[in-house]
């Protein structure tokens, strides 16, 4: 190799590394776009049946489902949870997430939170509302000086909870 070929070489090499390093020094970029507003969920129901019986089953369906419960108030008729999910399950979302230049995959965890508030009625039958919305965080950790940039908000409900929810009530 002659000694032009080996400067030509060295420069090259040089260059191809400057470049990475300039790609890796940028910093992250991260874009958010929101859920649209999904009004279409199912989220008040007037159901037959004894007042107690229905309020055991509602207590049954965050048992069954492994739903932590956060909140319960049998005098006031409310039961409140919290649901930990996963994208694919189908139950809320988050929106779309964007990420360039991040130095780690981005981690993103979203929950679910559930509301179902009683109401007894005359003649056995009770109202019941069932409210679903979301929230999410997401992580990363940038290239530049290795900082996470956090990203919180909301998620909207597609409306398969509160249907799976209003059929263990009825079923």
């Amino acid at each position: 190799m002659s000694d032009e070929h080996k400067k030509n070489f060295i420069l090259a090499v040089i260059m191809i590394v400057l470049l990475a390093l300039l790609a890796l020094t940028g910093c992250a970029k991260v874009s958010v776009t929101p859920p649209a507003p999904r009004p279409d969920a199912p989220q008040n129901r007037v159901l037959s049946g004894d007042h107690s019986q229905i309020w055991s089953r509602a207590i049954g369906w965050f048992d069954a489902h492994e739903v932590e419960i956060t909140d319960i108030d049998e005098r006031s008729g409310i039961i409140r949870g919290r649901l930990p999910v996963a994208e694919a399950d189908g139950v809320i979302d988050c929106g779309t997430f964007r990420v360039n230049q991040a130095l780690s995959p981005p981690d993103i965890n979203r929950e679910a939170q559930v509301r179902i508030q009683m109401r007894g009625g005359f003649s056995h039958q009770s109202t019941v509302l069932v409210s679903v919305t979301g929230s999410y965080r997401f992580e990363i950790i940038d290239n530049y000086a290795a900082q996470t940039i956090t990203r919180n908000g909301p998620c909207v409900s597609l409306g398969s909870l509160e249907r799976d929810i209003f059929a263990f009530l009825t079923g």
